[in-house]
């Protein structure tokens, strides 16, 4: 991942789809809940997915590390997660943006196009969804109440603080132990709001202490159901998380990792149990109707299949009725361990547009795996890396605690324009002077939204772009008082001077 002083993954979205062969990726990583997403809801997209990334000369990571990552490929192959020969868990340190990161590599013969990389069952996932009302560990951990209570990344957040309550016993141990504990990403809900000032973008520091609001009362939730299972006199064995609850840096450390490293999609509509056990059925009955007459075999298969028919077609109208609204959140071992490339510059619309190449994380409807498929080769020794999608870096800050060191297309910001005093005096974008100060969207790709009607409102097009050029120049100025933690300060610094960089292109284009 393109991130100074950051060590974690990607959270794109996968979608639910019969073929194993991932051709789309949605971009919402959206909860139930109203999270703090800086990214407005859009189609699915096409995207470039496998990139290619030469290591740079780096010290290899600590030995404790690599037996980690060891443990985590036998685990893998014991629990059915399939891993081709051609890629390597325990890849060499690779360079993003000057800072050595070590990734997933293609190993000798390289990886060919359409090959699968990865491909994970789901019983060897940590999961939640939309339809799911009983937590998976059951009552031993966390009631029915309490769990349809949490939102998706703090029941995912759960789940993984149960698994690492269990220590030797969990059957998630190899994967707990390869998840950066001594390293958590540096979201923005982590940081205070004197730090949240230094990025000189009220409405984003508004949304992380927002978020982080969020945090702290999902925290508070989870506290009192544990509180409930350890009262409950019904729970027999309960979880050592309930005997010992998380504290609430505990429990925001484990959020930054699911935030982080979860991905999420359509969800189809049915569980694959529940699938499996109504088509066995109509099987089963099929065969007694064949048992009772032999005759009358072509339409005991006939209302077999048609069973069949109607789950999958239910399960497809189903997704369609409740698109966006319907969700699964998966962490998905070994798949979270893919980077995201520096030149990630995915885009909604063609193929064309996002680098004529095409791949991603797709859930397969009829296999209940998560798959992976290359749609590039890749050559021996290079870095193998997925894609975000069309995220600007705001979105990226906010979600996964870094800023990308290289292009970003599709990056757009929030400003607030004001509207020229004299020939030569515009207001603050942050503070405006003037009352008629107005607040303006810029993209990359798009302009500015609504570009009449905001020429209009400062007195025309010179005098947007002037108001632009000005407000870039208040944006990438230095904060009266930087973070004190310095990864936390050169985020800053970057993210400052990359959305200075974004206003003056877009007025330049305008």
């Amino acid at each position: 991942m393109a991130a100074p002083s950051c060590f974690f993954q990607p959270q794109p979205s996968w979608p639910s789809r019969p073929s194993r062969r991932a051709s789309l990726l949605s971009t919402s990583s959206s909860s139930s809940s109203s999270s703090s997403s800086l990214c407005r809801s859009r189609l699915p997209v096409r995207v470039s997915c496998v990139r290619v990334r030469r290591p740079k000369a780096a010290s290899s990571s600590s030995s404790s590390s690599s037996s980690s990552l060891a443990s985590l490929a036998s685990w893998a192959q014991n629990v059915g997660i399939k891993i081709p020969t051609s890629i390597s868990l325990e890849g060499a340190p690779f360079d993003h943006g000057g800072v050595a990161i070590r990734g997933v590599q293609a190993q000798t013969p390289g990886v060919q196009t359409d090959e699968v990389i990865f491909s994970v069952p789901r019983r060897a996932t940590l999961e939640t969804h939309a339809a799911q009302k009983t937590c998976p560990r059951g009552n031993a951990l966390l009631a029915t109440s309490a769990w349809t209570a949490l939102d998706w990344d703090a029941r995912l957040a759960t789940l993984l603080l149960h698994e690492k309550a269990l220590g030797n016993a969990s059957a998630f141990m190899p994967y707990m132990q390869s998840l950066p504990w001594d390293e958590i990403p540096p979201l923005l809900p982590t940081w205070s709001r004197e730090d949240l000032d230094a990025l000189n973008d009220k409405a984003l520091a508004d949304d992380a202490t927002k978020e982080r609001k969020r945090w702290d009362e999902q925290h508070s939730k989870l506290l009192s159901g544990l509180k409930q299972t350890q009262s409950s006199e019904e729970v027999a064995e309960k979880s050592p998380l309930a005997q010992n609850p998380p504290s609430l840096q505990e429990f925001v450390d484990t959020m930054c990792l699911v935030r982080s490293r979860a991905f999420s999609g359509p969800f189809e509509g049915s569980e694959f149990s529940e699938r499996v056990r109504l088509t066995t059925l109509g099987w089963v009955l099929a065969a007694a109707s064949y048992g009772i007459d032999p005759d009358n075999a072509p339409r005991a298969i006939g209302a077999a299949v048609s069973v069949m028919l109607f789950i999958y077609l239910k399960d497809l109208l189903t997704r369609r009725q409740f698109d966006g609204e319907l969700r699964r959140f998966a962490l998905c071992p070994a798949i979270d361990l893919l980077n995201r490339g520096d030149d990630d510059d995915a885009d909604y619309g063609d193929s064309a547009t996002a680098g004529g190449s095409l791949g991603g994380v797709a859930y397969g409807y009829f296999t209940d795996c998560f798959d992976v498929v290359a749609s590039r080769d890749v050559a021996a020794g290079d870095e193998v890396t997925i894609s975000y999608g069309s995220r600007s870096d705001a979105d990226l800050l906010m979600r996964y605690g870094f800023v990308p060191s290289g292009s970003n297309p599709a990056d757009w910001t929030r400003v607030q324009l004001g509207k020229p005093r004299s020939a030569d005096g515009f207001g603050s974008p942050e503070t405006p002077d003037d009352a008629k100060a107005v607040s303006a969207v810029a993209r990359r790709r798009g302009g500015v939204d609504n570009v009449a009607a905001m020429a209009n409102q400062l007195g025309g097009m010179d005098a947007l772009r002037a108001s632009m050029h000005n407000a870039a120049a208040l944006v990438e100025a230095a904060p009266p008082r930087e973070p004190t933690d310095a990864a936390r300060a050169s985020l800053a610094a970057l993210y400052r001077s990359r959305r200075a960089a974004t206003l003056r292109a877009v007025a330049e284009s305008l």
